[in-house]
């Protein structure tokens, strides 16, 4: 079910966004594999909505406490997954960038489902981990 929902979250956002670019660099996060490229040695310029709720996500990972209990942790979730909705469905780039965003959000998104659906308080602190790092490698790429 999880592998179902996870492969319609890509083709909606490859359908309403554009085409696929195969990336070159690869970055190793906690036994995750990522490709991102910088776009001429320069890190991709997102547009300002993008921006904006990247920002938004960033300050719900580190703007509070770190959640002690699984319901924190399915509490945070559910913050991360609604602004993941408003980032899709404002969507408005294209191009190369735009594919670059997509390698981060393939990654991001099945961790925001994890979170909410754990049910293990030491499982959810590495889910979080994860993302952490995932964040400071989108800002190595993104501004």
């Amino acid at each position: 079910m999880y592998r179902l929902l996870f492969c319609i979250f890509i083709v909606i956002i490859y359908l309403g966004c554009g085409e696929k670019q195969q990336a070159e660099q690869t970055i190793e996060i906690q036994k995750t594999i990522i490709k991102f490229v910088l776009n001429e040695g320069k890190k991709w310029q997102m547009d300002e909505h993008t921006r904006k709720t990247i920002t938004n996500l960033d300050s719900i990972l580190n703007s509070q406490e770190q959640p002690t209990s699984i319901e924190e942790y399915s509490q945070l979730g559910e913050k991360l997954d609604e602004e993941l909705i408003l980032l899709i469905r404002g969507c408005t780039m294209e191009g190369p960038a735009h594919d670059q965003l997509h390698i981060f959000l393939g990654y991001f998104y099945p961790m925001v489902q994890d979170l909410k659906k754990d049910t293990e308080v030491e499982s959810s602190k590495k889910i979080l981990a994860k993302m952490d790092n995932l964040f400071v490698e989108y800002h190595k790429y993104f501004e």
